[in-house]
């Protein structure tokens, strides 16, 4: 009777953990810096300034956020075997980024993920249909801060 219990007690904590193999995938922000999208054929590369506004993190109780430009995507993952993976986005922000954002077509492309695969400080999501998001947990450099109210003047050659 006791190890009953102890299972029906340990059971849905076990279901609530990450896949074996998904360390290296969870616990970190990663910054996109591309993407494909197959179909229709069409690809795209971000600047440094731009990384850090095109984020997803996956923690290990199987939710995940994102970072879509302007907007906050949140949603589930799971991992099945030792690349298999879903994503399912659930709300996100509705703010208007701009007409050169792509926060509404990466949204959609993060529930088209069925593969992941993290070499070192790198991340590709494989797309259904064959497209990738590659991304880099190496945080984008940003410019240094400026004073309130001072332009910065680039170097005069002396």
């Amino acid at each position: 009777m006791a190890i009953v219990l102890l299972v029906s007690l340990v059971a849905p904590l076990l279901n609530s953990c990450a896949a074996p193999g998904t360390d290296a995938l969870t616990g970190t922000t990663w910054y996109m810096v591309s993407g494909v999208e197959g179909t229709p054929a069409w690809s795209w590369t971000l600047s440094n300034q731009t990384q850090s506004r095109y984020t997803i993190r996956f923690e290990t109780d199987g939710t995940f956020g994102a970072q879509a430009d302007c907007n906050q995507v949140a949603g589930a993952w799971e991992a099945r075997g030792s690349d298999r993976l879903t994503i399912t986005p659930g709300p996100m922000t509705l703010a208007l980024c701009g007409e050169n954002s792509l926060d509404v077509l990466y949204a959609g492309l993060l529930g088209q993920v069925r593969n992941w695969n993290v070499a070192s400080t790198g991340m590709t999501l494989t797309l259904a249909d064959g497209g990738q998001l590659d991304y880099t947990s190496v945080a984008p450099a940003t410019p240094p801060p400026t004073a309130a109210g001072t332009t910065p003047t680039p170097a005069t050659p002396t």
